[in-house]
């Protein structure tokens, strides 16, 4: 096992020595200790690969995931020399993927910095002996804590935890872009990088705008391959984020073998979907392009791996099954990296109303699933819908009154539906490869932040199609990968999901008893469905084209907005409730605490 994939921490801080900070089933020869006094404050950290860990002149710096700058400070003993001379304010100068925890017996306490998109969380609880803080959920001590109404309603209202919530009362994600100090006076967090701060309208000349984007994502690129022989996997799609990547990634290396394409799919190829785009994108390249299956037909083991991986807290993974074929190929080497195309916010607002933008980032307000609160004990559903409801209205109270409302949505997404990916992307790719997200460099989110929010999307498409013209011949597509038919497959694995249920008791019995899961799973599996994955296919081509149509008639017409939709169907809701469930099981899989699952 790689050290970069094992690598976790957990940390105990209190006024009084603790003889263990977590519980951490799993332990292998891997996981290291290290206890130490700061001040008046005991700390105790279980942590893997010493690797990892460098000291000097009483500060020790661990490094949870990659970092790319200042210059030389990409290993902890550069990280070390960094904070030496520049303390907590390094921070600020930081580019990478990471959580950095310092300990500073100058200071008399525990730092821990986070990067700007929180791609690596860190969770924090406290209690009246100190704080507990860890890498994963499955290294807290969230069996002694009550599940909290508001995370477990923020994932069924909207797929996935928003708000630093998660299902365990009192645990909290640190937030993005910030040192976090716990000192004998307490705990503080000081941001260090917010959207506004460098958000400038018009600071930049258009002119010079699309050569600068496109440099400051090759250069992003570059710097994040390794020196090594590592494979360098990319998860293709039909639109421009990921194909400008892969064609960066060509121009960087000599060596195309380095080079693994796949894309996911799902049935026949039918209509306008993502694999006939990234074919033929592949084969501009000079690479192999290799088509992975997306959905397997096994239900129950897409929801037991959910389960496992998503910590009760991440967005549903429906092609979990490519991740774990996958996966054991991408773990071979540590200088492999996965390399995918998540961005910088560039959507057009359907809306200037808050809930609307808040819309765009998929977070619902409590009334998408009012018709499952209906049906729960009043107690259940007035703690469900009263968490949640308070959570959001402090949600659309940080919306900036009176700025742009292309700003605003902006700000939005980065916040939430960026977050949203992260802990996607850590929970089902992480555990097996490091993941490479060069949008999110800490030049080309400076340089995005500064273009005027209005004319961004159209200066990223013009900047990408003039850097890597022969890519993009061929139109970008949004027809996605072909989906399965969930509301089908629900009927179909009724029963095994039903026993399931019914055999294996949870605590989210406790908010939601199993005869609710099982009134709503025989509502929606009884829900009509299409006979076949090509029927499915050729309806949505079909769908496609009338859209198609749709938008040639609006161009003629007075244009329109759009409303928003808020609102998630029942069956996304059902598959969020049985991947809780499972997660807050008692029979749950706990090789994920061990560092892979």
């Amino acid at each position: 096992m790689s050290g970069y994939l094992a690598s976790w921490f957990a940390a105990r801080v209190a006024r009084h020595p603790e003889s263990d900070p977590v519980d951490t089933p799993g332990k292998g020869p891997d996981v290291s200790d290290l206890g130490c006094r700061l001040g008046l404050l005991w700390v105790r950290i279980r942590r893997s690969y010493s690797s990892l860990v460098a000291s000097e002149a009483g500060v020790t710096v661990l490094l949870h995931g990659e970092v790319y700058g200042p210059s030389g400070a990409r290993t902890a003993e550069g990280l070390l020399e960094a904070y030496l001379r520049y303390g907590p304010s390094v921070a600020r100068s930081l580019n990478g993927s990471f959580a950095l925890l310092v300990l500073d017996n100058r200071l008399g306490g525990l730092l821990v910095i986070t990067d700007r998109v929180n791609s690596h969380k860190v969770f924090l609880s406290e209690d009246d002996g100190g704080w507990w803080l860890s890498t994963s959920l499955y290294r807290h001590p969230g069996e002694r804590r009550r599940l909290d109404p508001a995370g477990i309603a923020s994932v069924l209202a909207c797929g996935a935890a928003h708000g630093g919530l998660t299902p365990f009362e009192g645990v909290r994600v640190l937030e993005p872009a910030a040192v976090h100090s716990f000192t004998e006076r307490g705990h503080r967090s000081e941001s260090y990088w917010d959207y506004e701060s460098v958000a400038q309208s018009g600071s930049v000349r258009e002119s010079d705008l699309r050569g600068g984007l496109a440099d400051a994502l090759r250069s992003s690129v570059e710097r994040r391959i390794p020196s090594g022989q590592g494979k360098l996997f990319v998860s293709l799609s039909g639109g421009y984020d990921s194909r400008s990547i892969a064609g960066f990634l060509s121009e960087a290396i000599d060596d195309r073998e380095r080079l693994q394409i796949f894309t996911y799919h799902h049935g026949p190829q039918v209509g306008d979907t993502d694999f006939g785009t990234a074919s033929g994108t592949a084969i501009s390249l000079g690479v192999h392009h290799q088509r992975m299956e997306g959905y397997k037909g096994d239900l129950p083991s897409v929801l037991e791996a959910n389960s496992s991986f998503g910590q009760g807290m991440a967005n549903f993974c429906t092609e979990i099954g490519v991740w774990q074929s996958l996966g054991p190929s991408m773990a071979e080497s540590d200088e492999n990296l996965l390399f995918v195309g998540d961005r910088f916010p560039l959507a057009s607002p359907r809306s200037e109303d808050g809930a609307a933008l808040l819309a765009q980032a998929d977070v619902f307000p409590v009334s998408t699933i009012e018709w499952l609160l209906k049906g729960l004990g009043s107690s259940s559903a007035s703690a469900l819908g009263n968490g949640w409801r308070a959570a959001y209205e402090g949600l659309l109270a940080k919306i900036p009154s009176g700025q742009d409302v292309f700003d605003s949505l902006h700000r939005v997404k980065l916040e939430h539906r960026t977050d949203t990916i992260m802990l996607w992307r850590e929970c089902f790719q992480t555990p097996y490869v490091r993941v490479a997200n060069p949008y999110f460099d800490n030049e080309v989110l400076d340089f995005m932040s500064q273009v005027p929010a209005r004319s961004r999307k159209r200066l990223y498409r013009d900047a990408i199609t003039a850097a890597l013209p022969s890519l993009f011949r061929e139109p970008t597509v949004d027809g996605g990968w072909n989906p399965p038919d969930w509301p089908r497959e629900l009927r179909h694995h009724a029963a095994s999901i039903r026993n399931a249920v019914v055999s294996v008791p949870s605590r989210l019995d406790e908010l939601i008893p199993p005869d609710v899961i099982l009134r709503l799973l025989k509502a929606t599996s009884g829900v009509s469905a299409t006979g076949s994955d090509e029927a499915v296919a050729t309806l949505r081509s079909l769908t496609k084209r009338l859209t198609l149509v749709r938008q040639m008639v609006r161009a003629v017409k007075p244009r329109v907005r759009r409303s928003v939709p808020i609102r998630r169907s029942r069956h996304q809701v059902l598959l969020d409730l049985l991947t809780l469930r499972g997660f807050l099981s008692e029979t749950l899989p706990r090789s994920v605490a061990a560092g892979r699952p």
